[in-house]
């Protein structure tokens, strides 16, 4: 049914589209809880920019983007000041005995799936095509998800993320930091 490519510009309004109806503040709290949500919203000019640097992969159903997963290098760290504590924290986290600073890791930078799609192995497909995308020039993704979003850390579970370091953010939220190690 869905097809897998690149992230290309002309496609980032639809996916600006596709995250808006998934952001937390527009969802009621029984779609955050049974659903999961999206917390940061990209612009245009910052997902170009990211995209161009590294780039990300959609779900394509026909004309329509049904799902996205995003890449952020190391070089957007101060790019979107929610994100900031993020990278400063991995600086100082190990993975197998190694500093994270010292491991050539991407982050997911977001990852969503139309509510019409979930459940038909988007999400996993989604992430293979990112590993096959990116594990030749990176040893490891890593990413943080809200401690709340328990349906997206079934899902990175499932696909091979560890968890790695819990955090609580200044505004109260925790945020569990996980990894896919891909040696």
């Amino acid at each position: 049914m869905a097809t897998y490519k690149l992230l290309t510009n002309d496609k980032i309004e639809a996916v600006l589209k596709l995250q808006s109806l998934n952001l937390k503040h527009n969802l009621s709290e029984d779609k955050r809880m049974s659903q999961g949500f999206l917390t940061i919203s990209h612009d245009v000019e910052v997902l170009s920019d990211m995209n161009s640097n590294v780039p990300g992969i959609i779900a394509v159903d026909g004309n329509e983007i049904v799902g996205f997963c995003l890449s952020m290098s190391r070089e957007f760290q101060h790019t979107i000041p929610l994100l900031v504590p993020m990278f400063e924290l991995f600086e100082n986290l190990e993975v197998n005995g190694l500093g994270l600073s010292s491991i050539n890791y991407i982050t997911v930078g977001q990852v969503c799936v139309d509510e019409a799609y979930r459940g038909l192995g988007i999400f996993k497909n989604l992430y293979h095509a990112f590993r096959t995308l990116h594990q030749p020039d990176y040893e490891l993704a890593v990413t943080e998800i809200a401690a709340k979003n328990m349906r997206s850390m079934s899902a990175h579970t499932r696909i091979g993320f560890k968890f790695l370091h819990q955090y609580t953010a200044p505004d109260g939220e925790v945020w569990n930091i996980v990894y896919w190690d891909w040696k």
